[in-house]
Order: structure tokens, then sequence, then C-alpha cells
């Protein structure tokens, strides 16, 4: 890669941080009826109730409080933590605190991808697709998290990072779900069709940008960092060479 295009990569990593940190203000904002149940507030942010239908409108989280209250404080904690999480000047300044708010990152990301995945599709609004993909989305999470905690584990921090990265992409994708159906608002799409559709281009999206971002910037870097190992070796290896000799 040249040096034109590894600054461009790197710069494109900083607009998607930004681009994640300012959408997760508005998401985190959306959480907090759903913490506190206050069904007054969150029936009117529902799909029943874009559509008018404000007798039915929240019925099916009342129903599951309990499960919604549960996910929905997940995943504030999710989006708040996550930014400082893949902030590198965060990571190097401050090292344990990176690792103790890794534990309560992993732990929000089993949260919500197991209620997401599980009880909340008893009752739900979401379209066929949406529903058909959420428990995959949840596995998937929950299989790149766990493959980031091992390698961390075994100290190979940049297989923890592109592991990490790819299990993020996932849970934020459903972020931008709540953003993305008004891409449709100029079509003949209806509303409830324009959510539906919004979870495989959010997952293609935020997923293929991220391993974009993997495959060429994080593995070139990962590159480098095994050649100075290499080049490490050797010196040392001819250093004893010549002790011998």
């Amino acid at each position: 890669m040249g040096t034109d295009q590894r600054a461009w990569m790197r710069t494109w990593g900083n607009i998607a941080w930004w681009i994640v940190t300012i959408h997760s203000v508005p998401f985190a904002i959306y959480t907090v009826p759903f913490i506190y149940g206050k069904f007054e507030i969150y029936r009117y942010l529902t799909v029943r109730a874009s559509l008018g239908d404000l007798e039915s409108a929240g019925l099916h989280v009342l129903n599951n409080l309990r499960t919604w209250q549960i996910h929905a404080a997940a995943a504030l904690a999710f989006v708040t933590i996550g930014p400082l999480q893949f902030n590198p000047s965060f990571r190097n300044k401050f090292p344990v605190a990176h690792k103790r708010l890794g534990y309560a990152f992993a732990a929000c990301t089993v949260i919500t991808a197991v209620t997401g995945g599980t009880s909340m599709l008893k009752a739900t609004e979401l379209g066929p697709i949406a529903v058909a993909m959420t428990p995959f989305m949840s596995i998937s999470t929950l299989t790149a998290l766990a493959i980031s905690i091992n390698a961390a584990r075994n100290k190979d921090f940049g297989r923890h990072r592109r592991w990490m990265l790819r299990s993020a992409a996932i849970g934020y994708s459903v972020m931008y779900t709540r953003t993305l159906p008004v891409l449709f608002a100029w079509t003949s799409i209806p509303p409830e069709q324009a959510i539906d559709y919004s979870f495989p281009l959010s997952v293609a999206l935020n997923c293929g940008f991220a391993e974009l971002y993997i495959q060429i910037y994080l593995s070139e870097v990962r590159t480098k960092v095994k050649s100075m190992h290499g080049s490490g070796d050797s010196a040392l290896a001819d250093s004893s060479k010549k002790k011998k000799v």
C-alpha cells in the first residue's frame, strides 16, 4: 500500500469513528424511555406509532418490559463505551482503563446479542427479513467476540483488535437501522418494509466497510509488526553468533 492510500485509510478510520460517536448520541437518548419503562413516551418511538396506530403502539414492549429494559440499558452502555474502546489515543494512554472497560463492553455485547436474538423476538414489530437475520447477527456477534477475547488472553492484540471490530460492526448495525429507513422516504416502499430492508443494508454497509478497513489497513500494520519482530529476532541471532565466535 502506498503512502497516500495508507493515509486515506487512516483518515477513513477516523471519519468512521466520528460517525459512530456522533450517531451514538441520539441513539443513547432513544434508549432512555425504554430503560425507565415510560410507556407514554416509548410508545411514540415504535413502528406502529409511525403508522398512526397508537392503540397498539408499544404493547409489544409493555408485555416484555423487563427484557426491553435490560436490553436498552446494555445498548446504552455499549454505545457509550464503544467510542472509547476504539479510540487509539485512549487505548494507548490508558491501557488499564481500556482493559477494564473491555470487560464491561464484552458484557454489554453478550446481553444485547442474547436478549435481541431470543426473548425479544417473541413479540416484535420487525418484519420477516429482520426477524430471520437477528439470530444469525447475534450468533455472529458472539462468535467474533469469543475469538477476540481468546486472542487478547493469548496476548495477540492485533487479532484481538480485528475480531473485536468485526463483533462491534455487527452490533452497531442495529443502531443504524433506526435511521437508514429515511433513505426510503422518497420511494413508494411502506415504512414497515423500509425498516425491514434497513437490516440487510445496514449490516452490509457497516460490516463491509469494517472488513475493508481490516483487510487493507490493519493487515498492513500486522505485516509491519511481524517484519519488525523478525528483524529484531535476526539481529539477536546475529549478536549471539558473534559472541560465540
